[in-house]
């Protein structure tokens, strides 16, 4: 009695055990969730039923006698492989949904989990098992053969390459002496600060800037476009071969109340087309823009676009077309000779214009060539351009070391004849 009275008066609280030893009691599906259906005496002094299972919903026991989810008894999906499927891997979205992409020997698909199923990627041969990894909403993919990434609901496609193709043949290293290595200039191409090139005059030049202008912030640098350097000033000449240009000015857009000179070259946004004044002396526009049409009216008389002040306009064609009125320079190519438009009269052979330095498109800004000042440049003397591309060094007999030249972006410093 002595004993009793000095006992504890409640048994310490008990914990049923992860794994159990021995599975006696089974399913006891009529009893509360929270207690087993042991007897008070079993409760307090046997520690309860801990094996005990609560409608048997998934559950099983394993080999370990230990409580874990059975198998489900439905089947998954009813899609028809061509093939035995070799893996699977669940991919989860990240707004949280999940795809379940199935690999065959001979296939990568989608199974959609409604009975149908979508084709990913067909595997090469000799290809073997595949293995995912998924970041974001992209999974990359590797079988060993093929490499490729899946990018669920881009419009633009779901299947990429993303593995760099081997070469078919192992690439070879050929030594060369000193200089041997050098090239010939080409127009806008792109030079890395260490470009050596040949000149024309057979000099060996090295390129030592990539930042001429000023404004290049890279490591790179683009040379020049080839073109002859003609002169820009309104009605100034230039020889090119046998042909002599006359420069009718910058190609600007219309502007209100502005003196234009005869041959003057405007663009219109609306029409993207450009168009000449015709009359044989200056005019002024007028302070409300004209009706500009894409009607190309070529040859004397009508239609003009009126402008005030008896300011005529002629539509010569879309900028930036090809087969369109106005060309760009190409060496070795005749041209006519273009007339300047007297009072009521077109310009004649228009095709013999050419836009410089750039044949004009219709920019981001909705301006001529993105901004970049172009001019109308017309042959006023008939004949064939130079046969060969301009280059930096052209009307260049001779440099001295260490001279330097400017080509667009890239500064050229001479280091001598190539000759050995």
């Amino acid at each position: 009695m002595e004993f009793l009275a000095q006992a504890p008066p409640n048994k310490q609280p008990k914990y049923a055990p992860v794994f159990v030893a021995s599975s006696i009691t089974g399913m006891y599906s009529q009893r509360h969730v929270f207690h087993d259906p042991s007897n008070v005496v079993t409760a307090r002094f046997y520690g309860g039923r801990p094996d005990t299972l609560y409608n048997g919903l998934n559950v099983e026991l394993s080999n370990e006698l230990t409580m874990i989810r059975r198998f489900g008894t439905s089947n998954f999906s009813t899609v028809t492989y061509p093939e035995p499927p070799t893996c699977a891997f669940s991919f989860e979205l990240e707004n949280g949904s999940i795809q379940v992409l199935i690999d065959t020997p001979s296939a990568v698909y989608v199974d959609n989990q409604n009975g149908t199923k979508t084709t990913i990627f067909e595997k090469s041969a000799g290809a073997g098992q595949g293995y995912f990894v998924a970041s974001g909403n992209v999974v990359y993919y590797g079988d060993g053969v093929d490499t490729f990434k899946y990018t669920f609901g881009n419009p633009n496609g779901i299947s990429w390459n993303w593995g760099i193709a081997a070469p078919v043949a192992a690439p070879s290293v050929t030594t060369q002496p000193a200089g041997g290595s050098a090239v010939d200039w080409a127009a806008s191409t792109v030079f890395s600060t260490m470009g050596f090139i040949v000149d024309p005059n057979s000099n060996v030049q090295q390129l030592y800037s990539v930042n001429a202008l000023g404004t290049n912030s890279t490591q790179i640098g683009e040379s020049g476009n080839g073109l002859p350097d003609l002169s820009t000033g309104y009605g100034t000449t230039t020889t090119d071969g046998t042909i002599t240009w006359t420069s009718q000015g910058q190609i600007t857009l219309w502007a209100a109340n502005t003196l234009y000179q005869p041959g003057a070259c405007i663009y219109d946004p609306g029409t993207g087309c450009l168009f000449i004044m015709s009359q044989s002396a200056s005019r002024t526009s007028g302070s409300t823009r004209p009706n500009f049409n894409s009607i190309v009216a070529l040859g004397n008389g009508g239609p003009f676009i009126a402008d005030a002040n008896d300011t005529k306009w002629q539509n010569i064609g879309k900028a930036g077309v090809s087969g369109a009125v106005n060309q760009a320079w190409a060496p070795s190519t005749a041209f006519s000779e273009y007339q300047n438009p007297s009072t009521g009269n077109r310009p004649a052979n228009t095709k013999s214009a050419i836009c410089f330095p750039l044949n004009p498109f219709i920019g981001t800004d909705g301006q001529l060539c993105n901004g970049q000042d172009t001019y109308l440049i017309g042959a006023t003397t008939a004949g064939t351009s130079a046969n060969t591309t301009y280059t930096p060094w052209t009307g260049i007999s001779s440099q001295a070391v260490g001279a330097i030249t400017t080509d667009n972006e890239l500064s050229w410093i001479c280091l001598g004849p190539s000759a050995w």
